[in-house]
Order: C-alpha cells, then sequence, then structure tokens
C-alpha cells in the first residue's frame, strides 16, 4: 500500500440553532383561586439543537 506523512487533527463543532419544533405536552391549570390565572407546564421539544437555556411565553387572553 501507499503511505503518506502524518497530518494534523482537525475538529469541529457546529453551532447550537433554535429548536426543531414546539414544545411538547403543553398543560394548562386553573390558578388557585380567587387568582384569575393560569398555570402552564410543558417537555422540551423533540429535537432542541442544543441547549435551551430559558423559555419565553407571552401572554394570551383565553375565553371560556
Amino acid at each position: 500500500g501507499r503511505e503518506s506523512a502524518w497530518s494534523m487533527l482537525a475538529s469541529n463543532t457546529s453551532l447550537e440553532a433554535a429548536p426543531g419544533g414546539p414544545p411538547r405536552d403543553l398543560r394548562v391549570s386553573p390558578a388557585a383561586p380567587p387568582a384569575r390565572a393560569a398555570d402552564l407546564s410543558w417537555s422540551p421539544p423533540q429535537r432542541p439543537n442544543g441547549v435551551i437555556t430559558g423559555e419565553d411565553p407571552k401572554n394570551a387572553r383565553l375565553s371560556v
């Protein structure tokens, strides 16, 4: 076989990206009275594409 000189070792890491989908298992439960609010909980997306360092839920008004 053929031989060649040793080469330098190279490695790389790709950058993180936004999650590949929405949160899963969204659960809404009423807050304790007399509060007019709800508690939200959820699981991370199936493809987080990196470390999720925080969430930013937005306020929304629901009519029931």
